[in-house]
């Protein structure tokens, strides 16, 4: 999955957003939502909905009219 994403990024010039990471960075920023990012990941549950869809939604927000690459 990997590799052929990061094929159709270089071909198309298009960010490509990976929520995993969006996570990590979250974490790693201590943000507010780190504690319970952290908490779901230890224990190994899955995030509710509503907290992925902030962080992509905030992410496309940032990418304006750009096409992207959700992963």
């Amino acid at each position: 999955k990997g590799t052929i994403a990061s094929r159709i990024v270089k071909t198309y010039g298009m960010p490509h957003i990976v929520v995993g990471d969006l996570l990590r960075h979250n974490i790693q920023q201590k943000t507010e939502s780190s504690r319970t990012i952290k908490e779901h990941i230890d224990k190994g549950l899955l995030l509710p909905d509503d907290l992925v869809l902030t962080f992509v939604v905030d992410e496309l927000k940032k990418l304006g009219d750009r096409g992207f690459l959700l992963d």
